[in-house]
């Protein structure tokens, strides 16, 4: 894994600086708040790409387009009397496709890319709905060591500001 030098320590002193104790506590804590944050997500998503961790980088790029689909999708269906699939199967394979490509990542096994393919395939809202909040978990799942690191960092530049 790549480390931090001065040029990176002085935009991570850029990115963190704003943020009150209690946000800190919010993006360190969990994987989850860190990318339910906005700012946590945008700090977080900076470090991956100040560290070189373009695998993790991916994967929290996968994991945004499948909480976009999902968000679209939950509105698009409050908003039609009539929702039809075909958007959502567009996305599904789009989803698909970028997770096709992390082939180096052990959470995004033959047996998700199934799903994926049974899903694209399925004329089941839930079944195509399933598959993207199952392969977010499993993304988060794959962040997690990252953001054992993230925090580290972040709580070890935090004490150093006291």
């Amino acid at each position: 894994m790549a480390t931090f030098n001065e040029k990176h320590w002085s935009c991570w002193e850029t990115c963190i600086s704003g943020l009150s104790r209690e946000d800190i506590d919010q993006v360190t804590d969990h994987i989850h708040q860190t990318l339910s944050h906005h700012k946590g997500k945008k700090i977080f998503r900076t470090y991956l790409k100040q560290c070189q961790r373009v695998d993790d980088l991916a994967c929290l790029d996968l994991y945004d387009i499948c909480n976009d689909f999902i968000v679209k999708e939950e509105s698009y269906r409050c908003s039609s009397e009539e929702p039809t699939l075909d958007n959502l199967t567009k996305d599904v394979q789009a989803a698909m496709d970028m997770a096709e490509a992390l082939d180096d990542i052990p959470e995004i096994d033959l047996a998700i890319l199934e799903r994926f393919q049974a899903a694209v395939t399925s004329s089941s809202r839930d079944d195509k709905l399933r598959v993207l909040e199952d392969t977010k978990v499993r993304l988060m799942d794959h962040l997690r060591n990252a953001h054992d690191s993230f925090k580290v960092l972040i709580l070890q530049h935090y004490s150093k500001k006291k």
